[in-house]
């Protein structure tokens, strides 16, 4: 049976070299229509974060590192909102 966790593993080392490579990852990058647009996609089915990447590049002329940057700033985001749902 063939896992994916290498390939997950891969994915968000990859989106993590893309963060520290930012061109200012000191201050959040994402924006509310990043965040928007993230969450429409998750939402729809439509979308992880393989195909997340090149879109948000595409649709708001980000670079890579940029846009990888926001796609991690969202997952963390999306963490931190599913641990409170769980919480309450």
């Amino acid at each position: 049976m063939k896992t994916t966790k290498p390939l997950t593993f891969y994915i968000l080392n990859k989106l993590e070299e893309l963060k520290m490579k930012s061109l200012d990852n000191k201050k959040p990058l994402m924006a509310a229509e990043h965040k928007d647009t993230l969450a429409r996609l998750k939402e729809a089915g439509l979308s992880n974060v393989i195909v997340s990447l090149p879109f948000l590049m595409k649709k708001y002329g980000l670079s890579q590192a940029d846009a990888g940057a926001i796609i991690l700033e969202w997952m963390d985001a999306e963490a931190a909102r599913m641990a409170a749902e769980r919480e309450d």
